[in-house]
């Protein structure tokens, strides 16, 4: 094994004509045009450090939000469809690209947006956001003393994967009820992917592990549901269900 360089730049084949500026996504990476390139030609690309980038019109920035690239995007002040930074995954379509440094107001004179790149998008519910397939994922949702539904995915999920098991970090004293968790691909307890998991007289910080994996409803689709549907008969309930998954 030799070292081959600090991977803060990389070499890549222009699929069309680009800009030094440029977003470019290849394969899992994205990052940014160092100096023109002609289509068909080498050229080289950054995958770090804070770029300004096009701003979408009509939308505000705050330091710290999440920014993605949606490739069709209308740019303040640009050519509509040409590309900019926006506020949301669109269910899994735009691109992550990192994070923003500094407030941007929605103004015809703030064209641009300071972005600085990231390759893996964090997430709240996602322990370990995966950037290949193949790679382990851990969703977490939490839920309270109440039955219903705790929403995970809305027809949002962001990436697709396979769930493969089920592990209940129990955080209440449910007593003897039949109280249960159980892993949908709808709401209301349709399309369940888990059995349905007693917490029948399971203490405070027991672990309970699901005993089933449904394999024709366990493969989640990007901008596919997945909830928790909690059943309560009594006592008191709460805890966090950890999903593991591989990504698809």
């Amino acid at each position: 094994m030799t070292w081959e360089q600090n991977g803060n730049s990389i070499d890549f084949t222009a699929a069309a004509d680009l800009s030094s500026g440029d977003p470019v996504i290849v394969g899992n990476l994205i990052g940014v045009v160092v100096r023109d390139v002609e289509s068909g030609d080498e050229g080289a690309m950054t995958l770090v450090g804070v770029h300004a980038l096009p701003r979408e019109a009509d939308t505000a920035f705050s330091a710290g939000d999440l920014a993605f690239w949606d490739a069709d995007g209308d740019p303040e002040g640009g050519t509509a469809g040409s590309g900019a930074v926006v506020d949301t995954d669109g269910g899994g379509v735009n691109r992550y690209l990192g994070k923003v440094t500094e407030d941007v107001a929605d103004a015809a004179a703030n064209q641009q947006v300071l972005v600085r790149l990231e390759q893996i998008r964090p997430d709240a519910s996602q322990e370990g956001v995966a950037g290949e397939i193949g790679d382990l994922l851990v969703i977490s949702a939490t839920f309270a003393d109440a039955a219903g539904d705790v929403e995970v995915y809305d027809a949002a999920a962001p990436i697709a994967f396979r769930i493969i098991d089920v592990l209940v970090e129990n955080q209440a004293a449910n007593g003897a009820n039949a109280n249960t968790v159980q892993v949908c691909a709808a709401a209301a307890g349709a399309s369940p992917i888990s059995d349905a998991i007693s917490l029948n007289g399971v203490a405070d910080t027991d672990l309970v592990r699901a005993g089933e994996i449904d394999d024709a409803e366990a493969s989640i689709a990007v901008g596919d549901s997945l909830y928790v549907n909690v059943a309560k008969a009594g006592g008191t309930m709460g805890g966090i269900v950890r999903i593991i998954a591989i990504r698809g």
